[in-house]
């Protein structure tokens, strides 16, 4: 989508009216005139808000406050900066190519994208913190889009402590390195929180409350952790992983939800310590390479844990309880495939099926007891506790699941 940042007026800003104040005791030469900051103002100075800031008026593309100059702090100080709402391409607070950025303490609503903050992909931005703010972009039909927080480039940025609202996307990072996202809450988000080509970067005890689509959706990134977090939406997906490299799923707790956690075509995954209450699936993952799960908790859905086409995938230490269809199911089109999976030490109790595998499967010591069709198939169970009914089959299976959106970049903001 092409934008345009209209309305950019180099405005002093220090203020007579009581809106604001401008930090300037380290300005060489601050100006001796004062000037009043209206809505579209580019700021070079340290900015505190007295009372609210109304940009009701701003049309397509204006922002509220640009950002003209590197190591300024903008402080809400318990203020609003208000926007047009639904239907008008307004942005709140902009940064584009300055380190340093401070903003923090107040409310950003009304906008299409509240807070936007982007460097370059060879000149990432550094020293970005963005915290203590509630966001409400009001703009959760405009286009399918409307974002609380997009950040671009940015390296080692600290996202913490926001209640997001109202918002089509909420917070959405594209090419971030070693950032830190925690005590994020996201309500009733189409796409709650979003990590793509990222690098190194942590969410931690975020919640997601009401998600839509999916509550973290993580696109082709390497090494980053997505953990403590308390993810819910009945429809909804908890953790989408596509492609990525690395990633830790650690000590998350999700449900109901559709899936809690995808996993597609991603090499290394780690997902441990999760756990979930009558998901459809706790984790389903497809022709991912050496992932490991294990003392995960899956218990009163549909599948507990699926994996398709594995390869050199370890599940250990699972429990998978109570599923109305199976606690662990290793799917591949043909028996004879080559790919590979090792179970060890889980446990299925009182499912449809308990712990089933369509190829021979290693590992040993797994319990399955109490499963109304199968307790255990091409897995190694603990003998006292396999157990046949009369009727056999396989679980039945979804394939192909096809990802559940197509990925892309966030919108470009034009200078």
């Amino acid at each position: 989508m092409i934008r345009h940042t209209g309305l950019r007026r180099a405005i002093g800003v220090l203020a007579t009216s009581g809106i604001l104040t401008t930090a300037m005791a380290a300005v060489a030469a601050a100006p001796a005139a004062a000037a009043t900051l209206t809505c579209g103002t580019t700021i070079t100075h340290n900015l505190t808000l007295h009372r609210n800031l109304n940009c009701r008026t701003l049309t397509t593309s204006g922002t509220a406050i640009t950002i003209g100059a590197a190591n300024l702090t903008v402080n809400l100080n318990g203020h609003t900066i208000t926007g047009p709402g639904v239907g008008v391409d307004a942005y709140g607070i902009s940064d584009i190519g300055y380190n340093g950025l401070t903003i923090a303490g107040g409310t950003v609503t009304g906008f299409y994208q509240g807070v936007y903050v982007s460097g370059g992909a060879t000149t990432p931005l550094t020293g970005i913190v963005v915290k203590h703010l509630t966001i409400t972009a009001g703009q959760p039909a405009f286009n399918a889009e409307g974002y609380a927080i997009i950040g671009r480039y940015l390296r080692r940025a600290s996202i913490h402590n926001l209640t997001i609202s109202d918002c089509y996307y909420g917070i959405d990072l594209y090419g971030n390195t070693g950032s830190t996202i925690s005590r994020i809450h996201v309500v009733s988000p189409e796409y709650g929180l979003e990590d793509q080509y990222g690098i190194g970067n942590t969410w931690a005890h975020d919640t997601v409350s009401g998600a839509i689509g999916d509550a973290f959706y993580i696109y082709l990134t390497a090494r980053s952790a997505v953990r403590d977090n308390h993810l819910s939406g009945s429809g909804a997906v908890g953790v989408y992983d596509y492609e990525a490299t690395g990633l830790s799923i650690t000590g998350n707790t999700f449900g109901p939800m559709y899936d809690a956690i995808d996993d597609y075509y991603s090499t290394g995954t780690t997902a441990a310590h999760n756990k979930g209450t009558g998901d459809g699936w706790g984790i389903y993952s497809y022709l991912a390479t050496g992932a490991t799960y294990h003392t995960n908790t899956f218990n009163g859905g549909a599948f507990g844990i699926e994996t398709d086409y594995p390869t050199n995938e370890t599940l250990s230490a699972n429990v998978t309880n109570r599923n109305s269809d199976a606690g662990v199911f290793v799917y591949t089109a043909s028996t004879t495939s080559s790919y590979t999976a090792k179970l060890i030490h889980n446990t299925a109790n009182g499912n449809r099926f308990g712990l089933y595998s369509q190829i021979p499967t290693t590992g040993y010591g797994n319990h399955a007891a109490h499963n109304k069709v199968l307790n255990c198939h091409n897995v190694a169970c603990v003998k006292a506790a396999i157990r046949r009914a009369t009727l056999l089959g396989a679980p039945v299976h979804l394939v192909p699941r096809a990802p559940r959106r197509p990925a892309s970049g966030p919108p470009a903001r034009r200078r």
